[in-house]
């Protein structure tokens, strides 16, 4: 089985800003960043792109993506397969956070989160705990799928960093250390019930 974990394109939101679960809208560079996940996903395809066709040709058994915009346009730009919407793969909820500045939220919670950022939860929010719950109970499900499969997951830092914890089995005191960019491919191969990371954040 191969899993394509892509995180979602740039965001138009001001720099500083925590946006988490937000629906906000994509910058003016969604049309170059679609293009670049999608060379990168046909890297991996024996035929490639179709030169006589228009529409995304990246062909996979099932695509799920986050019910947030910034997701579901990437998910459908990819592939002619239409997304299952999976709610578990929104953002983390960073409750009063939330379109705040970085730099305004109090000192003293944002230190609180460092000391502990597994189990800490921004006032309203939820913590990076509750987050990998919901990414494993989604990994978990993906043993349905034969491996033959290979499956488009289309997310956010948050859910991409606590699935790849699932599916590797590694703790999440690591996995809130990782980092993927925006527009990035993250690949786990599943082979003999066995995970392997192929690629981080490619």
């Amino acid at each position: 089985m191969e899993i394509y974990l892509v995180r979602h394109t740039t965001p138009d939101v001001p720099h500083g800003v925590c946006y988490g679960r937000q629906d906000v809208g994509l910058a003016d560079s969604f049309e170059r960043e679609a293009n670049a996940v999608l060379d990168k996903l046909l890297q991996f395809t024996v035929a490639g792109r179709d030169p006589n066709s228009a529409g995304p040709s990246f062909e996979v058994t099932q695509v799920f993506c986050s019910p947030l915009h910034r997701c579901e346009r990437l998910a459908r730009s990819l592939t002619a397969t239409a997304p299952r919407i999976e709610q578990r793969l929104v953002e983390m909820d960073f409750g009063r956070w939330e379109m705040q500045r970085w730099d305004q939220i109090p000192p003293e919670q944002l230190a609180a989160w460092e000391r502990d950022p597994v189990h800490f939860a921004p006032p309203g929010g939820e913590t990076a705990a509750q987050m990998a719950h919901r990414a494993r109970s989604f990994a978990d499900e993906l043993g349905r799928f034969g491996e033959a499969s290979r499956l488009l997951v289309v997310s956010h830092g948050g859910p991409i960093h606590m699935l790849v914890a699932a599916l590797l089995d590694a703790p999440l005191h690591v996995a809130v250390r990782l980092h993927v960019d925006y527009a990035s491919v993250t690949r786990i191969d599943i082979v003999g019930g066995k995970a392997k990371l192929i690629y981080l954040n490619r």
